[in-house]
């Protein structure tokens, strides 16, 4: 069985920001595609895994331990294929793999 660690100050979300963008098909007049207010930019805001979990996560993956849901872009829904401890929890196979702020809770209360 593998065995999988990670700082658990990892096991949380981070906030990310960035220009939001039109479609690069319908430019803005001056060839910009970057979504302007009153002269300065719109930006995005989204929360994301935090890098060192998804590093690990993508390890994962490649060890072919977990698999990604079916939906794109979703992260709290992959599932175990090989059983494995991460930060000494024990996940079986058919269990869901979840994100990095869910994480957390599922250690905690893994014995329940």
């Amino acid at each position: 069985m593998k065995n999988y660690h990670i700082n658990p100050d990892y096991l949380c979300t981070v906030k990310r920001e960035r220009p939001l963008h039109i479609s690069e098909d319908i430019p803005f007049e001056d060839g910009s595609d970057i979504a302007l207010s009153k002269g300065k930019p719109l930006i995005a805001i989204s929360w994301e895994d935090h890098p060192e979990f998804l590093k690990l996560r993508d390890r994962m993956l490649q060890d072919k331990v977990i698999a990604p849901p079916f939906i794109p872009g979703v992260r709290n829904g992959d599932k175990v294929i090989e059983p494995f401890t991460f930060n000494g929890v024990e996940f079986e196979a058919g269990e869901r793999f979840p994100s990095a702020s869910a994480m957390p809770g599922r250690i905690k209360f893994h014995d329940l």
